[in-house]
């Protein structure tokens, strides 16, 4: 007869013997088919038959990717793709007006910005184009559309030179 552990709880006899009874066996066997699966779908992944990347040559960084300085060893940073909204954040005083500036990447040929100010729920209210600063005071019809006590989020998007497109993440600032 199999011993079973006392009743602890309110489940009933039978289930404690056929654990005790089958539940080893099962769980090694599901243990061992779980293993081969894995080291099958392992050596699948790696025979895949797509070619590997190819390297990322010191000249071309990809954006965003760490790339070992030549002869150093040491990863460079990642090349900036964003714009960097420096100011407004934060708390702005309608009544004193305020003014947008970013910052491009360092060696980006920004041809023209848009700016773009959104209630937070992200309804457009006021938008600039083609501009080719990159500070903007704020105008009087922006600010006039503004409502104290109220957030809002600004962004900022640039058209590069060489016709690709950079922008900014956003920036939050609540009306006083």
């Amino acid at each position: 007869m199999i011993q079973t552990e006392p009743r602890r709880f309110p489940v009933h006899f039978s289930y404690w013997t056929r654990l005790s009874a089958r539940g080893p066996r099962r769980h090694t066997a599901l243990a061992s088919v779980l293993v081969a699966l894995l080291a099958v779908g392992l050596q699948a992944g790696c025979s895949s038959g797509e070619p590997a990347p190819e390297p990322v040559s010191p000249e071309e960084p990809t954006p965003g990717v760490t790339v070992p300085a030549e002869g150093t060893g040491r990863p460079r940073p990642p090349v900036p793709t964003t714009v960097v909204p420096l100011e407004p954040q934060g708390e702005v005083v309608l009544a004193d007006g305020f003014t947008f500036r970013w910052q491009a990447p360092e060696g980006a040929e920004v041809a023209t910005w848009n700016l773009r100010v959104f209630t937070r729920s992200l309804q457009l209210i006021w938008s600039a184009s083609d501009l080719t600063v990159t500070e903007l005071a704020a105008p009087r019809d922006l600010l006039l559309k503004m409502e104290p006590g109220t957030s809002y989020t600004w962004r900022v998007a640039g058209r590069l030179a060489e016709g690709g497109r950079i922008r900014s993440p956003d920036a939050r600032i609540a009306a006083r």
